[in-house]
């Protein structure tokens, strides 16, 4: 979104691998985003320095995409009724995808990848007796957690 050459004297504090970064960056965001990114990162005003990552978490907050269309297109609404009979407004909650699971084993289908045939159904088997032995709260011994390194 902004030019590079745009934003040559906001990263001029920083070390050459921050300016290298910041450039990157920089084709993806506002100016204000890089600005205040520069800022955090340079410690100006007396304040601490921040990494790279910290910065871009806090200007993100301030300034990221979301928080400039937010008033664009404000959240979608929509009316509960309680028990009481008071309609409650309530924000619509972003859905998450499920985790793709072995039919047949019911786990998830990373913990048995690579293996085929008896491996993965033994794999499968410890899987679940650790689960169950730490849902009960019991012990686990080394053993079935070696075992699970093993094969």
């Amino acid at each position: 979104m902004v030019k590079v050459a745009s934003i040559k004297n906001i990263i001029k504090d920083l070390t050459p691998r921050q300016q290298k970064t910041m450039r990157s960056h920089a084709r993806h965001h506002s100016l204000k985003h890089m600005r205040s990114m520069a800022r955090l990162m340079s410690g100006a005003g007396g304040r601490r320095k921040r990494t790279f990552a910290q910065a871009h978490t806090i200007a993100m907050r301030r300034f990221g995409k979301w928080v400039e269309l937010q008033h664009l297109f404000p959240l979608e609404k929509w009316l509960i009724s309680s028990q009481w009979g008071r309609e409650e407004e309530m924000s619509k909650k972003r859905k998450r995808r499920k985790v793709a699971r072995d039919k047949e084993l019911d786990l998830p289908k990373k913990y048995l990848t690579g293996l085929k045939g008896s491996k993965r159904t033994r794999r499968a088997r410890l899987i679940k007796q650790v689960s169950s032995i730490y849902k009960t709260g019991g012990f686990i011994p080394r053993s079935l957690l070696r075992r699970r390194t093993k094969a």
